[in-house]
């Protein structure tokens, strides 16, 4: 093996070790500012959510700010599957969409198709003020690690569903 292949070869390893990282490292989670009795964050809606992690606390209602700056049709709606709150998104706006986490967990975010992710993580209302401030995803000590950003936290096994055979009739399983 040459030079030029050992070359290749390192920077391959560092491409593949670089995508890696920005795929599955650590995510910063972004903790909403409280304002007159209620929490705010804006998100950016471009290709994807900024920020795509967000700390709240239980019991304080949220609004998030999403500013959309795209006009496809992936993001033109936002859901709240398990907190039942689904709301469009028009094209070039800013639309404000309240939530109120009534209980402690992580809960995702999508677009309408589902295809662009978000995670909402609430704390307990006695959490102290270092939530305010962005901090890294990682686990702190006693609490189970967060799921990589884009995937939606369930629990349980995955509710996807086979597809179905065009003419509607089931097929065997082998």
């Amino acid at each position: 093996m040459g030079v030029a292949d050992m070359t290749v070869v390192i920077a391959a390893a560092v491409v593949i070790a670089g995508l890696g990282w920005f795929f599955f490292g650590p995510r910063r989670a972004r903790a909403a500012r409280m304002e007159g009795g209620l929490q705010r964050i804006e998100v950016t809606v471009r290709g994807g959510y900024r920020p795509d992690v967000i700390r709240v606390r239980q019991g304080v209602p949220v609004e998030f700010v999403f500013d959309r700056q795209e006009s496809g049709e992936c993001t033109s709606r936002v859901v709240f599957p398990e907190l039942q709150v689904s709301a469009a998104l028009p094209a070039h706006t800013r639309t404000t969409v309240r939530v109120s986490p009534d209980r402690t967990g992580t809960f995702g975010f999508a677009c309408g198709m589902n295809m662009v992710h978000g995670t909402l993580l609430v704390e307990p209302a006695g959490a102290p003020e270092a939530v305010q401030h962005t901090t890294d995803t990682a686990a702190p000590p006693g609490r189970p690690p967060l799921p990589p950003a884009g995937r939606r936290a369930r629990p349980g096994p995955s509710r996807r569903r086979r597809p179905r055979p065009p003419s509607g009739r089931r097929t065997s399983r082998t």
